[in-house]
């Protein structure tokens, strides 16, 4: 049997430290659903461009999105397919109505985020994009559960590190915790 000496520590606590630790520190640090705007404004297959349009204006929203008769998500009308839309309508003489089906982003192109994933996706799929985009729709089960937009994280943000003086340590720390476990479902 090995003696310890004075000061020396038994590993397989200081492993239940850094676990336990890293528990608080997820704890932290928010999922989607508990920054997300629940029951978002949505337009429906077969809603005019000009009925969208004064939805987006009212709202004061740059996008929204579409869905199905049976609520599946199937993409996104923002600004930019209203503008064009608008335009087709007045200026290409396109017959009207006109319909958000024909301009909008679909699902195809459109980036989503899942309610129970953190936060720093929601960072990592705005930061990663040539495009600026707003807002991500939140999906369960393919249809729209709520959406989140850049500045509920940063409103997000700033909450927390008011609350928790240690949250830049946390968020830091979820970071490389979500990173090292990307690097690994690589290496599958």
């Amino acid at each position: 049997m090995v003696d310890k000496q004075k000061g020396e520590q038994n590993p397989a606590k200081k492993l239940h430290a850094i676990t336990t630790g890293s528990q608080e520190m997820m704890a932290k640090v928010p999922r989607i659903k508990d920054v997300m705007t629940e029951d978002p404004v949505t337009f429906r297959l077969g809603m005019t461009v000009h009925d969208a349009a004064k939805r987006l204006l009212q709202k004061s929203i740059v996008a929204a999105p579409v869905v199905d008769a049976d609520d599946n998500f199937v993409g996104m009308f923002s600004q930019q397919g209203c503008m064009v839309g608008l335009v087709d309508g007045v200026y290409d003489e396109v017959p009207q109505p006109i319909f958000v089906d024909d301009y909008l982003e679909p699902v195809a192109h459109t980036l989503t985020i899942a309610e129970n994933e953190p936060i720093m996706n929601a960072v990592s799929k705005f930061a990663s994009q040539n495009q600026i985009i707003l807002s991500l729709p939140v999906l369960r089960e393919g249809k729209v559960v709520g959406i989140i937009a850049r500045q509920d994280i940063i409103r997000t943000f700033f909450e927390m590190t008011a609350r928790f003086p240690e949250a830049r340590a946390a968020i830091l720390y979820i970071s490389g915790l979500e990173k090292e476990q990307q690097d690994f479902e690589k290496l599958r």
